[in-house]
């Protein structure tokens, strides 16, 4: 299973220290770092008129090219999509196809990389999608529709994460009706693990400092609670079962 890390707004791959070695501990890992070093949300006031996040999204993840009223002139190569899909072909093999690398790929998102990531389970049968933090699009004060779109990824393989004092938790949840996601789970001190690792939304309401920021993974590893990494854990453990069923499942077609 390949699994792909997606930074927030203003970050780059290397503040998430701990994230990192826990998802690389687990997965074939990789992440991207993004060609414009901004918001979702400045990149449409300057150049749209109207709620377009979703086309500003798309054109970050696969580059000006995929959009015919381009505004960004971003590269393919520049890209989430172009720059992901070259590592796993640098590291694998190049003849690998496009659906093959993405139905066997868990993509992790925080913040703007949430939103990414939202889109690439709208645009694409993935393995499965974690959203944290995020998303929590708006426009003018109005939540921006585009998470209602039929998401081509299973909603039992999509997950959302985030604290209850984060600033952005009140749209994220209104973006997780609109996913589809539903059993909610609400995380306190006295929580097991069981109790919430096959919820659809985990609501983190424990008073742990670093959790409260809205940049909570980026935070020095010493700090980390063993449960966040746990759960992190188990849940890409499970999806990595599921991808090696798919695979077995495919192999089995193939030689029928």
């Amino acid at each position: 299973m390949f699994t792909l890390f997606l930074p927030g707004s203003f970050r780059r791959s290397s503040d998430y220290v701990w994230l990192s070695n826990c998802l690389a501990h687990n997965s074939d890992f990789y992440t991207v770092d993004y060609p414009v070093s901004t918001t979702v949300a400045k990149l449409n006031s300057e150049f749209y008129s109207s709620d377009c996040m979703l086309q500003v999204r798309r054109e970050l993840i696969y580059g000006s090219q995929s959009i015919s009223d381009s505004r960004l002139s971003i590269a393919y190569e520049d890209s989430v999509m172009g720059s992901f899909l070259e590592q796993v072909r640098e590291r694998h093999c190049n003849s690998i196809s496009d659906h093959e690398i993405l139905s066997h790929t868990l993509v992790v998102g925080h913040s703007q990389g949430a939103g990414h990531a939202a889109v690439l389970a709208i645009d694409h049968s993935l393995n499965g999608v974690l959203l944290i933090s995020g998303p929590a699009d708006s426009y003018q004060h109005v939540p921006s529709s585009w998470t209602g779109i039929r998401a081509r990824t299973s909603r039992s393989h999509v997950k959302m994460f985030i604290h209850a004092e984060d600033r952005h938790s009140r749209m994220c949840l209104y973006h997780s009706t609109l996913l589809g996601l539903n059993n909610i789970s609400v995380l306190t001190e006295l929580s097991k693990l069981e109790d919430v690792i096959f919820s659809q939304v985990v609501i983190d309401t424990r008073p742990l400092p670093p959790l409260k920021s809205h940049d909570c993974l980026t935070f020095d590893s010493e700090k980390l609670d063993d449960f966040n990494k746990l759960y992190l854990s188990t849940v890409i453990a499970m999806h990595k079962s599921l991808s090696s069923d798919l695979l077995a499942s495919t192999l089995s077609s193939s030689l029928n």
